[in-house]
């Protein structure tokens, strides 16, 4: 609807101006306008006086956070720390002051003091304290923050009570009655407390500040607007929480003695303002002044952009911001929360996702608020197929992920987290049917520097000296197997109807064809056929199965090797490596050995292996530690849960090595 609406007049629309886009509406006419080549810029209204960590984001639906508006134009330093903190890029941001503050730079009263105290039904000569409530549903916990300015407008009745002042009570723009009917009705009876409630404001903030003598509030805006006017200004602080008037030009009162010591001041005259805090506030929340100039810059602003002197580039969010290893605000994948709690509790860690929805979510309107959906593996799967239509009605890149090469120290079917990912944009890495981002990358005229494959062949040589695979679980012991004097090849398994094998242009037929070759070709050899891990421990069928096994009983020269060991005690056995489309045979390579190709695994196909099936799309030769490269590096990501944050591959090498002992000691 958005699109048809916006296609009719888009000749007419020079760009867009958000005042928020964290919310999933909002963010698809933001999505529109980048398809239909509209600049968007986003000029927030509202700035940070709470938490950081709680401005600016979708609390009640997919917690979006990071704009993705072609521009920001800001208040000031403030806003500008916490877009650039979650990923806004540094460039797209510009101060320019609150528009909304412009109005209290020598601001002209509308009606007089008198004419302001009759409308209220106060008296003129009386110490006027406004309370500005609010309601704080998003920010903090709700029923504590009710309670606190419940008790503290108590407090402040009491004070005026004692002291002949009077007051004014005014309800948050959402016109929630924040007080409950004791507190209300006995206000009703006071005829020195007045009620202003929002569904008809008597007098703008701007107005009601002005003639007020003394502003209150638990945190509003209007205290530090207050500031701007020269009026007194106490936060009154009766629950504990985070926010920027700590250590600023806006006293705190955390209880009622405190309370009342800051308006016997306030009262007396004896009030100043920290010139000093004062001046870190205008950088805070503007450019260093308050000129009431910020409409005016954003209005020169927007001229320049009709004119064309001022260009607005876009900004692409999406799938490169993830390849740039950017933080992504909002993604999906359709897994359950189970998994994501056990095999894949490193997943949202290894994205840089802010939000991490799952499948659950699917069917909410929280898929509007994603910017990059994910997909483990290629294998169709209903959900993967209901996720790819939103994907493509929204517009949105969906990458796959698959387990990374040096996944953990237990096998992936225990359960245990998954430490890496191999990511692609086009399709999984392993498959040959159609050019992944890793074929593409490998195909490419990319030059490697000097620096970068002295780097390659360093991580090669410690994965290969301390035997670091995929899984680490199995023990490394030195074999002896077959006849000593004789050389020995190596057959590798596959999990049965592995996606790899089928995607890597192979069958069941492949590894019968290896078996077959291995007995025509090395029968002075000792061959020995290794069986998958997952058919040892895990219970799962492989190629080498039974039926095939059985045939080779007769066969003097062939060794079953049916139990985990690590897979660098193989290589230090054999010469020769035979795999269909297995990573193992990517290990074998970095070990020095000569690898025999039955299918077309990624690492086929450049010129470092024996190839059955010949694929014309790669047409480069590239070196084993190019191929490293963009597999293990550039299209990988690693996760070091002791250090808490995403490492390099070399430094998740030196972790599996760290506690890999310890867990075939104890397995033991």
């Amino acid at each position: 609807m958005i699109r048809s609406k916006l296609v009719q007049i888009r000749a007419d629309i020079k760009g867009f101006i958000f005042t928020f886009d964290w919310a999933a509406a909002i963010r698809i006419i933001v999505d529109v306008c980048k398809e239909l080549d509209i600049p968007t810029i986003l000029i927030p209204h509202e700035s940070v006086f709470f938490d950081p960590d709680k401005y600016y984001y979708d609390i009640k639906g997919a917690q979006a956070s990071i704009p993705t508006t072609d521009n920001i134009w800001g208040w000031g330093e403030i806003q500008q720390k916490i877009f650039i903190g979650r990923g806004y890029p540094e460039e797209r941001f510009e101060a320019v002051g609150s528009p909304k503050l412009d109005q209290y730079k020598n601001y002209q009263p509308k009606i007089t003091k008198e004419q302001f105290c009759r409308l209220y039904g106060l008296e003129s000569n009386k110490t006027t304290i406004l309370f500005a409530s609010q309601y704080l549903d998003s920010q903090l916990d709700y029923k504590l923050a009710l309670d606190a300015q419940r008790q503290s407008t108590r407090d402040i009745i009491k004070y005026c009570k004692l002291n002949n002042c009077q007051m004014i009570f005014r309800l948050p723009p959402n016109d929630k009655n924040i007080l409950n009917k004791a507190t209300a009705g006995a206000i009703k009876e006071i005829d020195f407390v007045t009620i202003d409630e929002a569904s008809c404001y008597l007098t703008s903030p701007e107005e009601s500040i002005y003639h007020s003598d003394i502003i209150i509030s638990l945190n509003s805006t209007m205290l530090f607007e207050s500031i701007l006017l020269s009026k007194k200004a106490i936060s009154v602080r009766y629950l504990e929480f985070s926010s920027i008037w700590d250590e600023s030009v806006i006293p705190v009162a955390k209880t009622k003695e405190q309370l009342f010591t800051l308006l016997d001041r306030a009262i007396s005259g004896q009030w100043s303002i920290n010139s000093m805090e004062f001046n870190k506030l205008a950088y805070a929340f503007g450019i260093g002044v308050f000129d009431g100039l910020a409409g005016e810059r954003i209005k020169n602003n927007l001229c320049d952009m009709v004119i064309g002197k001022r260009k607005i580039t876009k900004y692409n969010y999406g799938c490169e911001t993830f390849f740039n290893d950017k933080i992504v605000d909002v993604a999906c994948i359709p897994t359950t929360e189970k998994v994501l709690k056990t095999s894949q509790l490193y997943l949202k860690n290894l994205l840089q996702a802010r939000t991490l929805l799952a499948e659950n979510d699917l069917e909410t309107k929280n898929i509007a608020s994603v910017d990059i959906f994910y997909q483990w593996g290629i294998t169709p799967r209903t959900k993967k197929i209901v996720q790819k239509s939103y994907a493509k009605a929204l517009n949105k890149p969906t990458i796959i992920l698959e387990d990374g090469f040096i996944r953990s120290i237990n096998i992936g079917l225990s359960g245990e987290p998954a430490l890496s990912v191999i990511f692609d944009s086009h399709t999984a890495y392993y498959d040959a049917t159609k050019a992944s981002r890793l074929e593409n990358l490998l195909n490419s005229d990319i030059k490697l520097s000097k620096k970068t494959i002295n780097y390659c062949k360093k991580c090669i040589s410690k994965i290969v000296t301390h035997r670091v695979s995929k899984y680490n679980h199995a023990p490394y012991y030195k074999l002896s197997m077959g006849n000593p004097n004789k050389r020995k090849v190596l057959l590798v398994d596959q999990r049965y109807s592995d996606a790899s094998v089928k995607y890597g242009l192979g069958d069941s037929s492949s590894f019968v064809n290896m078996l077959q070759d291995a007995l025509s070709h090395y029968s002075d050899y000792d061959i020995i056929m290794k069986q998958h891990p997952d058919a040892i421990t895990g219970g799962k069928q492989s190629y080498f199965n039974k039926d095939l096994l059985s045939s080779l009983k007769y066969a003097d020269n062939i060794f079953l090797y049916n139990y985990d060991i690590n897979p660098y005690a193989l290589f230090d056995l054999v010469d020769d490596v035979f795999v269909c489309s297995s990573g193992m045979g990517f290990e074998a390579l970095m070990a020095g050995k000569k690898v025999h190709c039955y299918g077309v695994p990624f690492y086929a196909g450049w010129g470092v292996t024996e190839d059955k099936i010949v694929l014309d799309r790669r047409l480069r030769k590239r070196s084993i530690e190019e191929i490293f490269y963009f597999a293990y590096v550039v299209l990988s990501r690693y996760w070091n849960p002791d250090k808490n944050r995403i490492v390099t591959v070399d430094e998740i090498t030196d972790y599996i090595v760290e506690h890999r002992n310890w867990f075939i000691k104890n397995k033991e």
